[in-house]
């Protein structure tokens, strides 16, 4: 009976266990569909990833070759796939670049490294140069040797043309500023502003032999009077810029200079000023030139001292001073005597010569530091400056003596005779040059009266 029970019993619970066998097939099959389907998926996405037109893509195999490439490398490379896959990696790459890529590939394959990045050239099939960003990866096997590698590569040639036309472009610029012989800057805002930038044409006005060696100047050391440099800052500040500021400049070894400066500042959206550009162009000769006008047109050509325009221009300086100071000057009008009858007697020649002598005189009377002038004709005028305490019969007294020296030489064809008047200039009681004048030449006019006339 218990015999016929366990055999009336094992069928079910083999019927039992293979229905779990069953059941456990079934949702191992529907694991592995489920697997399966991921799977697909999973194939798809790289498949979509790898088919995508940003990059090109190439999976290689040290044994095997090419692996797979996607549209987007033969694109690049100007190549059908089957064409690609019958030439090797090196045949497309340039000449010039292929040691350092086979250098960094030969690195993965000893282990060294698992990836690398460069940027390369490639020979398209028509023979044009591709540049491309080149990442290569690796997949190594249990051993670690390399079982396949990932190349992923970015066309950047449009990139690279840009930057050599902006390379270009920088360096036809660069050529053009260093061609213009006028000073060209770019410096900071403020009044201890550097140099960003200069050309040669700047270096060398201030005497330098490189753009280098005069970027490591103080902008401050530039200028004679370090002052008038803040000043410049200060107007650019103000007014945004400032045109033809002439300024005195100095060279490497402190040679003054003078430079006509122009500049504007630069400002961000915002409108706050972020450096200034400028140019500065060496007026030394001009400025030079005008001083000797100037010079021409204020001297008397004869005597060489300052004629009317000089003595006025000068003395109205002076008053001006005086004032200011609180200091007395004085005005002395000199007449030369007869000097008629020496042109009429002797001819002009020798009535220019009496003309020089007394001026030569004049200027061993009085001080360097005092105004001498040639009114004209036979006229001439002194302003005495820093006379406080200075006695007026000082200088007639020594005028008279060098007179007396120069009548007692030998051989004198006539004797000098030199009528004079002098008046004073109070800064309590100011009065105009004019006015000095004329109180001396009334001076002057009594002193020549009573003295006795020379012959003729």
């Amino acid at each position: 009976m218990e015999d016929s029970l366990r055999t009336n019993k094992d069928p079910l619970e083999e019927i039992s266990a293979l229905k779990r066998k069953i059941r456990k097939l079934e949702q191992s099959e529907s694991e592995w569909k489920k697997e399966k389907e991921e799977l697909k998926k999973s194939e798809a996405r790289f498949r979509s990833y790898f088919d995508l037109p940003l990059h090109g893509i190439a999976i290689t195999s040290p044994e095997k070759g090419w692996i797979q490439v996607n549209d987007q490398i033969c694109s690049i490379m100007g190549y059908s796939r089957d064409e690609i896959v019958r030439m090797t990696w090196s045949e497309m790459t340039h000449p010039e670049d292929l040691a350092a890529d086979l250098e960094q590939f030969s690195r993965i394959l000893s282990g060294q490294i698992d990836q690398y990045n460069m940027e390369k050239r490639f020979i398209r099939k028509n023979g044009t140069v591709v540049w491309a960003n080149l990442s290569v990866g690796c997949v190594r096997k249990p051993d670690g040797s390399v079982d396949h590698t990932i190349a992923l590569l970015e066309d950047i040639t449009s990139s690279k043309q840009a930057e050599e036309e902006l390379r270009e472009s920088e360096e036809r610029h660069r050529l053009f500023i260093e061609s213009i012989p006028i000073g060209l800057y770019r410096n900071t805002i403020g009044p201890h502003g550097r140099f960003i930038m200069v050309n040669t044409a700047l270096a060398r006005l201030h005497g330098y032999d490189s753009v280098n060696e005069f970027l490591r100047q103080d902008v401050l050391d530039l200028y004679v009077d370090p002052a008038q440099r803040k000043e410049v800052s200060a107007e650019l500040v103000e007014k945004g810029f400032i045109s033809g500021k002439e300024v005195r400049l100095k060279r490497k070894d402190g040679t003054p200079i003078w430079g006509s400066i122009t500049a504007r500042a630069i400002r961000d959206r915002e409108g706050k000023e972020m450096y200034f550009d400028g140019n500065v162009t060496d007026i030394t000769n001009r400025k030079r030139m005008e001083a000797e006008i100037l010079a021409l047109s204020i001297t008397d050509q004869l005597t060489g001292l300052y004629n009317r325009r000089g003595f006025l221009f000068h003395a109205e300086q002076q008053l001006k001073l005086s004032e200011r100071n609180k200091s007395k000057l004085l005005l002395f009008f000199a007449d030369l005597d007869s000097l008629k009858w020496i042109n009429d007697s002797l001819g002009h020649e020798e009535g220019d010569k009496a003309l020089i002598e007394s001026a030569n005189i004049l200027k061993e009377t009085f001080r360097t530091s005092d105004i001498i002038a040639r009114l004209g004709g036979d006229e001439f005028a002194i302003l005495a400056i820093d006379i406080d305490g200075v006695n007026p019969e000082i200088f007639t007294a020594r005028l008279q003596k060098l007179i007396d020296i120069w009548n007692n030489q030998e051989n004198r064809k006539y004797k000098l005779s030199i009528s004079i008047g002098c008046a004073y200039y109070d800064p309590g009681k100011p009065s105009s040059i004019d006015d000095l004048i004329a109180r001396a030449d009334k001076l002057m006019y009594e002193q020549k009266q009573n003295r006795k006339s020379l012959p003729g």
